[in-house]
């Protein structure tokens, strides 16, 4: 077995799995199957990545995992290799030299539902200061995410990604994203899914951070009322 060696070993969806077979017949007649186990002992089944696919011997072999259905945890994968064609049709087993963490990724987002109050064409408010209540964004799963905005239109005037809409990060717990304390406004992006949140820890210490948004009124801009959606997106850092 040579995948997964259990460095920074995580997936959500699938995982390729590798390992090598020695055989000392000529012909290839080995047939594979894996499995994934809550730890390195007795072969347990507790999820089947694949069964009897075809290995070549002496060389490299590789094939996806599906772990889109398993719990959150730790696993060791093991496979199983039988050699049809060898002296009393033999069977080798092997575990991983280490463990694949099923990635589940997760975001809690709190104070929501934010209203800047009422503002005239080129005004200017933001939800900063100590007395005012910034989405708050934690990561609640068990990886660290990356996590990506994408506005909806805001404006009539302006309906793309610009200076009247934008967000800064703040950590909130110390350490909590890459991202870290940003002293300047970035544009926020409208209908495209952009990074947003570098590298958003997942220890419970250090992983929430404050997005503070900032808005200007566009010149032109008719009178009513205004709103957006921002929709936050986390993906395995």
């Amino acid at each position: 077995m040579i995948q997964p060696d259990g460095v920074s070993d995580a997936a959500s969806t699938d995982f390729n799995v590798v390992w090598r077979v020695s055989d000392p017949d000529v012909a290839n007649s080995l047939k594979t199957s894996c499995y994934a186990d809550t730890d390195n002992v007795g072969y347990t089944q507790t999820y089947t990545c694949f069964s009897n696919v075809d290995s070549n011997k002496d060389m490299i072999n590789a094939r996806m995992c599906d772990l889109s259905d398993w719990n959150a945890g730790d696993y060791y994968i093991w496979c199983e290799v039988n050699d049809q064609q060898g002296a009393g049709n033999s069977t080798d087993r092997n575990y991983s030299p280490g463990f694949l963490t099923q990635a589940i990724l997760s975001l809690v987002i709190y104070n929501s539902d934010l209203n800047l109050g009422t503002l005239f064409v080129l005004d200017s408010n933001s939800t900063e200061g100590p007395d005012r209540n910034g989405l708050w964004v934690e990561n609640n799963g068990n990886v660290d995410s990356n996590v990506l905005f994408d506005a909806t239109t805001f404006f009539t005037e302006v309906t793309t990604t610009s200076t009247y809409f934008t967000y800064k990060v703040i950590d909130v717990e110390s350490g909590s994203s890459l991202t870290g304390n940003q002293s300047s406004y970035t544009e926020m992006p409208i209908g495209v899914a952009a990074g947003a949140i570098d590298t958003l820890n997942y220890e419970d210490t250090t992983d929430l951070v404050r997005v503070d948004l900032n808005v200007t009124i566009p010149g032109g801009e008719p009178g009513g009322v205004r709103t957006t959606v921002v929709t936050m997106t986390a993906v395995q850092a």
